[in-house]
C-alpha cells in the first residue's frame, strides 16, 4: 500500500489518520490515488486546523505566528459562553451517531448541493425547513426568509421565550444559513458523482467539554473572526444529518425587526414578495451606474471591508468571493462581510499560487489587465463562446490573495463612481451592467461594449472622477497599477491615508441612503 508522507501535505494528524483510513474503503490506496488524486492536494481549515490549536503539534511549532494567532482568536470565542455546545444537535443519525462526530465521518451523503438541483428557490426552501433539527425549531422561531443564494438559504428567527407575536419586540433576530452537508468521507471517496468537492467540515475540539466536533467550515471562521465587529456573530450550530444550520447575528433593519410575523405561516407564505425580509446588501447602494454614497461614505464603507479582509489574512486566509451580495450594510453604514464559503487557506505562500484562473461571467467586472490580454488570445476566444455563462478555466498563473485585493479596489471604485473600472459610465438600456451581457437581448452588441473595455483596460490609464480628494485618487491610481508585481500588499495598502478618513467626521454623515 502506498504511503502519505504527512510533511509536505501539511496535514493535520486527525486529518490524516482519517484520510488514510477512508480511502481505503473502497478500493486499493494506489487506484484511489490514481482516480482521485486532486484529494492529495487539498490545503485548508479542515486539513489543519486540529493541529494549528494544539500547541504539542509538529504544525503548530512549524508556524508558531499562525498557531498564537489561531489559539488566541479560538480561546477568547469559546471563553465567552463556558460550558456551552457550539454544535448543538445531539440526535444520532439511524441511532447510532451524531451528524457531528467523528465516527458519522464514515458516512457518504449522496444528494445535490445546490438550490437549482434541489428543484429551484420554492422546492429547495421548503426541502431545506422541513430537514431542520427538531432541537433547532424549539429553541428558535422561524419568522421568515432573508434570501436563497447557489446553494443555501437564509432563515429569519428569534430565540423562543423573548417576543411574542404581534407583542413585544426582541432586539436580536437571528439568520439561520441552512445548507446540504457533506460527510469527508463523501469527499475522500466521490465514488458515484465524481464530485470534486472540498472537505465542507472541519473539527473542532472543545477543552472545557472534551469533547470533538465537526462543523461546517464557514462556522467555524465565524467562531475565529468573533473578536472583529465586521462580521457576524457566531451563535450556534445545527448539523442534522444531510443538512447544516448556521445560526449568527441577522442584520436587517428596523422596518423587519417591527414587522408582525405569523407562527403558522408556510415557507410558500414567506417567499411572497411581500413577506420576504430583504437585508441591505452592498448592490442597494448603486443603481444604473450611479452611486447613493459621497466619498466619505464609501471610504467608511471600504474601510470596513478592507478592516474584514485583513482580520482575515492574520489567520491565511482569503476571501476569494468579495462582492457588493457578499457584505451587508447597517443604517449608520458599518459593513458587515458575508458569505465565507470561498476561503482560500494557506500555510505557506506558495499555497496561495494558482495555475489557472476561473472565469465566469460576473467576475467581468473585476476583469485585471493580465486577464484581460490573456482574453484577446484566440483559444480562449474560442471557449468562451463555446462554454457562454459557464465557468471557463484560463491559463494564467497568479496568486489568488492578489486577485482579492483587486477585487476590494473594484468594489471601492464602484461605490465612488457609480460604474466599474474603465466601464463606459453613462447607463444605456440595451447595455445595463458589464456583468449582464450575456443576458436578454443584444447579445452581440453588449459583447462588443465588453471587448472594448478590455482594450481600455490593457491600454488607458484608470478614469477618475476629478471631483475626489487626492488622498482618493492616489489610493486608487496605486492600487489599479497594471503590472500585478507592482500593486501593494494588504499591508501597503493599510498605510494609504485615505482609508480610516471616515473616522474624523461625524455620525451625522453617515446616514445610509434609501434603497432605490
Amino acid at each position: 500500500m502506498a504511503v502519505i508522507n504527512p510533511a509536505p501535505l501539511d496535514w493535520s494528524s486527525e486529518f490524516l489518520s482519517l484520510f488514510l483510513t477512508l480511502r481505503q474503503l473502497y478500493m486499493p490506496a494506489d487506484e484511489h490515488e490514481l482516480y482521485f488524486d486532486w484529494t492529495y492536494g487539498w490545503t485548508g481549515l479542515a486539513t489543519s486546523i486540529h493541529d494549528l490549536l494544539d500547541p504539542g503539534s509538529f504544525l503548530a511549532a512549524s508556524h508558531p505566528r499562525l498557531h498564537e494567532v489561531l489559539t488566541r482568536r479560538y480561546s477568547a470565542s469559546m471563553a465567552s459562553r463556558p460550558g456551552q455546545e457550539v454544535s448543538k444537535c445531539s440526535h444520532l443519525a439511524g441511532g447510532v451517531n451524531r451528524t457531528d462526530s467523528l465516527e458519522y465521518q464514515y458516512q457518504i451523503h449522496l444528494q445535490p448541493q445546490s438550490v437549482i438541483e434541489y428543484g429551484g428557490q420554492m422546492e429547495a426552501a421548503a426541502t431545506y425547513h422541513a430537514n431542520l433539527c427538531s432541537t433547532l425549531l424549539t429553541d428558535f422561531m422561524v419568522r421568515g426568509i432573508i434570501g436563497i443564494g447557489t446553494f443555501g438559504v437564509v432563515f429569519l428567527a428569534h430565540k423562543r421565550g423573548y417576543p411574542v407575536p404581534h407583542g413585544p419586540i426582541s432586539n436580536q433576530l437571528y439568520a439561520i444559513k441552512v445548507e446540504p452537508l457533506f460527510t469527508i468521507n463523501t469527499c475522500v471517496n466521490p465514488l458515484l458523482d465524481g464530485s470534486a468537492r472540498s472537505p465542507h467540515v472541519a473539527p473542532l475540539y472543545d477543552a472545557q467539554l472534551e469533547t470533538l466536533r465537526y462543523l461546517p467550515i464557514e462556522a467555524l471562521v465565524l467562531l475565529l473572526v468573533d473578536g472583529c465587529d465586521k462580521f457576524p456573530s457566531l451563535d450556534s450550530v445545527y448539523s442534522h444529518q444531510f443538512f447544516s444550520a448556521t445560526v449568527m447575528e441577522a442584520q436587517v433593519d428596523q422596518e423587519a425587526q417591527n414587522r408582525p410575523y405569523h407562527e403558522n405561516a408556510s415557507v410558500w407564505d414567506w417567499l411572497r414578495p411581500e413577506n420576504r425580509f430583504h437585508a441591505f446588501n452592498g448592490a442597494k447602494l448603486l443603481n444604473r451606474k450611479k452611486t447613493s454614497l459621497a466619498e466619505i461614505q464609501a471610504c467608511k464603507v471600504s474601510s470596513h471591508l478592507f478592516e474584514a479582509t485583513a482580520y482575515l489574512q492574520d489567520m491565511r486566509l482569503c476571501n476569494t468571493d468579495i462582492s457588493h451580495n457578499n457584505y451587508l450594510v447597517d443604517e449608520q453604514l458599518n459593513a458587515k462581510m458575508i458569505d465565507l464559503g470561498l476561503l482560500h487557506f494557506g500555510l505557506r505562500d506558495a499555497d496561495f499560487w494558482q495555475e489557472t484562473a476561473t472565469y465566469i461571467p460576473f467576475y467581468e467586472k473585476f476583469m485585471t489587465p493580465e486577464l484581460a490580454l490573456e482574453s484577446t488570445k484566440s483559444h480562449w476566444a474560442r471557449e468562451s463562446v463555446h462554454s457562454p455563462g459557464w465557468p471557463t478555466r484560463v491559463d494564467l498563473p497568479h496568486d489568488v490573495r492578489r486577485l482579492t485585493r483587486w477585487q476590494l479596489a473594484a468594489i471601492t471604485y464602484e461605490l465612488l463612481h457609480g460604474f466599474v473600472p474603465w466601464e463606459e459610465k453613462e447607463w444605456d438600456e440595451r447595455i445595463g451592467g458589464i456583468v449582464n451581457y450575456l443576458d436578454g437581448a443584444e447579445p452581440f452588441l453588449r459583447m462588443r461594449k465588453v471587448q472594448e473595455r478590455r482594450s481600455r483596460i490593457i491600454n488607458k490609464d484608470l478614469p477618475i472622477d476629478e471631483n475626489l480628494s487626492q488622498d482618493c485618487v492616489d489610493a486608487l491610481r496605486m492600487m489599479f497599477v497594471k503590472d500585478p508585481q507592482q500593486r501593494p500588499t494588504l499591508e501597503e495598502m493599510a498605510s494609504f491615508t485615505w482609508f480610516g478618513q471616515w473616522s474624523y467626521h461625524s455620525a451625522e454623515e453617515f446616514r445610509r441612503p434609501s434603497d432605490r
